[in-house]
């Protein structure tokens, strides 16, 4: 993640330990996603449990970088309001 904002200039370096919530986060989107691809593979495509884990543990890995910026993007998301800047 960038240390600053380049646009508000918001400070993501936060104080040790600040995103730890994001593990919570994280953890959130990950059931959410092995739930939806569960429904997808094995409820509507009629795939086996075994084909399902495989398939999901290749997608997990490859998506294991975009959950871990999305889980601190949202957790600092929670504490930290958007302020729209003026145009000078």
């Amino acid at each position: 993640m960038n240390k600053r904002c380049p646009v508000c200039n918001e400070d993501f370096e936060r104080e040790t330990g600040y995103y730890y919530g994001a593990m919570f986060v994280s953890y959130g989107l990950t059931v959410a996603f092995g739930v939806s691809v569960f429904l997808i593979m094995c409820v509507v495509l009629n795939f086996d449990a075994i084909t399902f884990l495989v398939v999901f543990a290749i997608l997990q890995i490859l998506l294991m970088p975009i959950f871990y910026r999305a889980s601190r993007l949202v957790w600092i998301n929670i504490f930290v309001r958007y302020k729209e800047m003026k145009k000078q």
